[in-house]
């Protein structure tokens, strides 16, 4: 369901216009993005935030500023092209291990992030060692929540779950107007939520799963030098 369309079956089922005063549609558009937030934000509803790109190396550039917009955090960075996962690092380990980035080139076995998403201050990871050429990477990610705003916008809850933002939507309003049909509708949303919960960890598609973190498996030294040498 769109925004618009969450809005609507909202107003209808509290019997309101369908175009109701700025008022009400302000209102009624600020309980659905609360409970959005509230939702997706919950450390269960943690996958639903996940999100992945992909990122070309530059040669001889260390550092790469990532969209603020959509990702909060990096989770993980594999290169695609040689298939192999980097490994993730402190910001204190690279300083000491990488002290002048520009001086030391190779195939990045390493990557550090530099805080966490902020109004107008994207992520931005550094690759270690930095790049001598262009390389192709999966960077997996932890997304920000984007407000809806636009009618065409939609949740990211599962779409069979969208009606529980219709739900809120309806509980929030009663209890503005300090109806007691909360009191019933409460039941329901419980309900649907832990269906959500149950939902997103029984999926395989949503589910985690543990993967041992090693160093790669490739030589950092050269051709000289092969893996396990």
């Amino acid at each position: 369901m769109t925004l618009a369309e969450i809005e609507l079956d909202v107003y209808r089922r509290l019997d309101y216009a369908d175009a109701p005063p700025t008022s009400v549609s302000n209102r009624v558009r600020s309980y659905i993005n609360q409970r959005h937030v509230q939702i997706v934000s919950a450390d269960r509803m943690r996958a639903l935030r996940y999100g992945s790109m992909t990122l070309n190396s530059v040669a001889d550039q260390a550092e790469y500023p990532l969209t603020a917009a959509t990702v909060k955090r990096v989770t993980r960075i594999t290169d695609t092209d040689n298939e192999f996962e980097l490994a993730a690092v402190t910001q204190e380990w690279y300083r000491q291990q990488f002290p002048d980035p520009p001086s030391e080139t190779g195939t990045p076995g390493y990557w550090v992030s530099f805080g966490v998403a902020a109004p107008a201050q994207p992520v931005t990871i550094a690759l270690a060692p930095t790049p001598a050429a262009v390389v192709a990477y999966r960077v997996e990610y932890e997304r920000t929540i984007p407000p809806l705003a636009l009618p065409t916008d939609v949740p990211l809850l599962p779409a069979d779950f969208h009606d529980l933002l219709c739900l809120y939507g309806r509980l929030d309003e009663y209890e503005y107007k300090s109806d007691d049909r909360w009191q019933t509708l409460m039941a329901q949303v419980q309900d649907r939520l832990s269906q959500l919960r149950a939902f997103v960890e029984n999926h395989n598609t949503f589910k985690a799963h543990a993967v041992p973190l090693g160093r790669p498996h490739h030589s950092r030294l050269g051709p000289w030098f092969p893996a396990g040498a």
